[in-house]
């Protein structure tokens, strides 16, 4: 074999060994990026905490996200009910809903044969939130403090943030009816929005 096959040979062999370890090395990346967790983390909206006012308060654990509904007592009012509202979120790939893991909260005490009930729907950026009471009876109210109306929790599976705005559910706004089906319009929604980032 002369010198010019036998180096065509040994340019070929090394060409093919170069890329290989290319091709290797960008897999070597892509799969360790693929399998690195994503780190969650919540920024409340900074709202002031007021009576009658109705937030949004997170904790995290890796890339998992609990969404609190908190309503700031002393309520104006000791018979409300039910809360109905959307969570919308401004990229909805960021996040997504886990089933089945809504959690009703204390805020609204149950009496006699009350049961309380919490639905979340998620459409494109929209997640619908409605909170009640059922089985009849008087709505109840919030004293001098904090308490929670119900809870939802979030997978992160985007490193990125999206931010997260109270709303109504079109065409209505959001809102907290009493007992009797009327609005409770002494309660207010938080008009700023919290945050949730994947790191």
């Amino acid at each position: 074999m002369n010198r010019r096959v036998i180096l065509m040979t040994l340019l070929k062999g090394l060409s093919l060994f170069g890329f290989l370890a290319l091709f290797a090395l960008d897999l070597g990346c892509k799969g360790s990026d693929s399998i690195a967790p994503v780190t969650a983390s919540f920024t409340p909206s900074g709202s002031a905490s007021t009576a009658n006012l109705v937030r949004l308060r997170g904790t995290t654990s890796g890339d998992r996200v609990t969404i609190d509904f908190t309503l700031q007592g002393p309520t104006s009012t000791n018979d409300l009910y039910s809360f109905g509202f959307d969570l919308v979120l401004s990229d909805p790939g960021v996040v997504e809903l886990i089933p089945g893991s809504t959690r009703f909260g204390p805020a609204l005490d149950l009496t006699g044969s009350q049961q309380g009930q919490i639905l979340a729907s998620q459409s494109g950026n929209r997640v619908t939130i409605g909170i009640t009471k059922v089985g009849g009876g008087g709505g109840s109210g919030v004293g001098p403090t904090e308490e929670v109306l119900g809870s939802l929790d979030f997978h992160v599976v985007q490193r990125d943030f999206t931010e997260i705005f109270i709303e109504g559910t079109p065409p209505h706004d959001a809102t907290a009816l009493d007992s009797s089906g009327a609005i409770a319009n002494n309660i207010v929604f938080d008009p700023l929005p919290s945050a949730i980032n994947g790191s």
